[in-house]
């Protein structure tokens, strides 16, 4: 956890499509989230907004190489938060490959983007099993 970043390593795709689910029914509104731990200064609560995201489609698909894994950075600008918001990441993949037991962190987060690195996977590999990563974040807007 770096930055205010939430990270939860057993956060599965069920989980994830629930909240995405729950988000786009407008079942979960931003007023019925309190923010009880905040890395920064709190904003007003009228202020407090939703947003989801993946890396789908984004032109970076292709996953970059670090030293021990491989990472890609999601973009958050679309979501226009003020400061560094918190995020819930999960990591998929469209071949039907079970994804394997590995580390990950959220790190380098900002208003408008996060890394996302694994330890243990090689970018080729994430590259070429199109590994993608869904996200959710809450943060303050004004």
């Amino acid at each position: 956890i770096l930055h205010g970043a939430i990270a939860f390593t057993g956060f599965g795709m069920k989980s994830t499509s629930l909240i995405l689910v729950l988000v786009s029914l407008g079942v979960v509104h931003a007023h019925d989230f309190v923010v009880a731990s905040y890395h920064g200064n709190k904003g007003h609560e009228p202020c407090l907004r939703q947003c989801v995201g993946t890396t789908e489609g984004q032109s970076a698909t292709v996953w970059s190489s670090t030293t021990g894994g491989s990472s890609i950075k999601a973009d958050m600008s679309p979501c226009e938060f003020q400061s560094p918001p918190l995020i819930i990441a999960s990591l998929k993949s469209f071949d039907k490959v079970k994804i394997e037991e590995f580390q990950y962190s959220i790190i380098g987060v900002t208003n408008k983007e996060f890394t996302f690195q694994m330890e243990g996977i090689d970018s080729a590999f994430a590259t070429l099993l199109k590994y993608q990563i869904n996200w959710f974040a809450v943060g303050y807007i004004c």
